[in-house]
């Protein structure tokens, strides 16, 4: 393949990519979803024990670390779980499903391989440090913490066309400020969106290679699809080099949704209407289409989308709670709080006449599944909605529409549930929150997207019921200090939105930034936990031993929510 990124060496990667790695997936109080990425075909072993606290030592790590390894050695009590991958077909990731655990315990594994010279049983992961996972409590009354995070873009372009790294330290925060946590308070995390970045950065951009080398070959278009795919590969084993995520996904229950940097920007949100050529965006995403004419690139987008759903399913969605094909919203409940996590751009489509965002069935998933929720056993309610529900000024979306001097930013303005095409969707999500809380639910929605971090809160007009909207973004994306303060000029501190209801913000943070969000069901309160640069713990290196230094994590806000 002419175009494939298989062997493409000269990549500009300034990081180590991807290459072994474990991620916990959706987990329960008995069981969990394991992804595996062996970066080879072969014959592997996950070995699975539970921590035994009576020991002062680990007698199976320091198995798992000698050299040569031996597999005989291994205690009776060591669960052995064989799996193979014979091709590269899903660019050797694996998700495994293990049940038959223990509620709230704590496990350890590893992963095991067949060296390839001396064919002998090898230790692939797990052997240099360990990897623990607790299965979620079955008691409703402890305190819970997750983590959010979203818009994970760590790179720039220098002048000299090279490629740099920026806020990777973010990431060192992070592992950091969740390991502090401990598994017996920090329970899961949510990447909320924009995972990795297709677009955005020109040196790693594969939208810019795709105009660059589209052609035209007999009645084929090129790139062809396995091509296209081993792009988007190479983007998320880019952007999940960073070891410290790497450490965090594989202590932590992690789940993920997309967003259209996972496809392109502004993806769902262009307009293709070719009977108006004022009104058609093609050239958004495909400046040269006229190279292979409309109906083939209309075709070529279709094999860009299909590409990246592909490779989204085998990096991020695999291994969240199962869904039926095609669907990639989902639920899960951890003690007494349950999540429901939404598809914003899967199904999005501008070019619908109606329920342009989420679609009418799954809206209808999620008004079910709210109202199925037991206000006794799961009262805190987590939304994820990666483009927040509370953002823009009217009169923001107003300009963009009349003004052709930000055409280019049209499809980010039509992204916000506050764009007019919305009004109506917009209406009935909102009025779905707040039949919840009106039931007593505790509802909070997680969002990224936005590049800023900021806390909402939303009153119904006609009621004192209260939800809570809480956005994390970006945790490397650089926007800078004058990008900052215009991102946060674009909303108001306070005022209505466009269905009535009364919002104050109560946080605003405008550079890179997490957050933790704390439940306790004990005191019915829950708090939401802001870190930005600031507490991302970079080492002096200068300072002697700055190696094994670890200082502790503290957030810039903590601000206790009042249903």
């Amino acid at each position: 393949m002419e175009h494939s990124f298989i062997y493409k060496a000269e990549r500009p990667w300034p990081n180590r990519r991807l290459k072994v790695a474990s991620i916990i997936g959706h987990t329960t109080t008995n069981s969990i979803r394991l992804w595996l990425r062996t970066a080879a075909p072969g014959d592997c072993e996950i070995l699975l024990y539970a921590v035994d606290k009576t020991r002062r030592t680990d007698d199976i790590a320091g198995l798992l670390r000698a050299i040569p390894f031996r597999v005989s050695k291994l205690p009776s009590r060591c669960r052995r779980i064989a799996f193979s991958i014979a091709t590269f077909e899903q660019d050797s990731t694996h998700v495994e499903n293990i049940a038959n655990l223990q509620p709230d315990t704590s496990y350890r594994y590893a992963l095991l391989g067949i060296d390839p010279i001396g064919h002998q049983k090898r230790v692939l992961l797990g052997h240099d440090r360990p990897l623990e996972f607790r299965t979620f409590p079955d008691d409703i009354g402890k305190p819970l913490e997750l983590a959010l995070f979203s818009c994970n873009k760590p790179f720039k372009k220098t002048i000299f066309n090279n490629t740099r790294l920026e806020n990777d330290a973010m990431w060192e925060g992070f592992n950091r400020a969740l390991g502090q946590r401990g598994q017996s308070q920090l329970r899961f995390i949510i990447g909320g969106g924009d995972q990795v970045y297709t677009d955005g950065v020109e040196t790693l951009d594969i939208w810019k290679y795709l105009n660059k080398h589209m052609s035209r070959s007999g009645n084929s278009i090129r790139p062809g699809h396995a091509e296209i795919v081993s792009w988007y590969r190479d983007i998320y084993r880019g952007y999940w080099g960073f070891r410290p995520m790497q450490q965090a996904f594989a202590r932590f229950p992690t789940y993920m949704i997309w967003d259209d940097h996972e496809i392109a920007d502004g993806w769902g949100s262009i307009r293709f209407d070719a009977s108006k050529p004022r009104r058609d965006e093609l050239d958004k995403l495909l400046p040269d289409w006229q190279r292979i004419g409309r109906p083939a690139a209309l075709r070529l987008l279709q094999r860009m989308e299909r590409a990246a759903r592909q490779v989204y399913n085998e990096y991020q969605h695999s291994r969240n709670p199962h869904t039926p094909d095609r669907q990639w919203d989902y639920s899960f409940t951890c003690g007494a709080a349950a999540t429901y996590v939404l598809d914003g751009r899967g199904h999005r489509d501008f070019n619908r006449a109606d329920n342009k965002i989420l679609g009418a069935a799954q809206l209808n998933r999620f008004r079910n599944w709210l109202h199925s929720v037991d206000t006794t056993k799961t009262p805190f309610v987590f939304v994820v909605s990666a483009v927040p529900l509370v953002h823009l000024r009217p009169a923001v979306t107003a300009i963009g529409r009349r003004s052709r001097l930000v055409r280019s930013a049209w499809d980010d303005l039509r992204d916000h549930w506050e764009h007019p095409a919305h009004k109506d969707e917009c209406a009935a999500f909102t009025e779905v929150l707040f039949a919840g809380a009106a039931r007593g639910l505790r509802i909070c929605i997680l969002s990224g997207d936005v590049h800023i971090s900021t806390a909402f809160r939303l009153q119904h007009k006609h009621s004192n019921n209260i939800i809570y909207q809480l956005t994390s973004s970006a945790i490397t994306y650089n926007v800078g200090r004058i990008g900052g303060a215009m991102l946060g000029l674009a909303s108001d501190d306070e005022g209505e939105t466009r269905e009535g209801n009364a919002y104050k913000r109560l946080a605003l943070y405008k550079d890179a930034n997490f957050s933790i969000i704390r439940v306790d069901p004990q005191t019915s309160t829950v708090e939401f936990k802001l870190y930005g640069r600031d507490t991302a713990l970079e080492v002096d290196v200068d300072m002697p031993g700055a190696g094994e230094l670890r200082p502790e994590a503290h957030p810039i806000a903590n601000i206790e929510l009042g249903f």
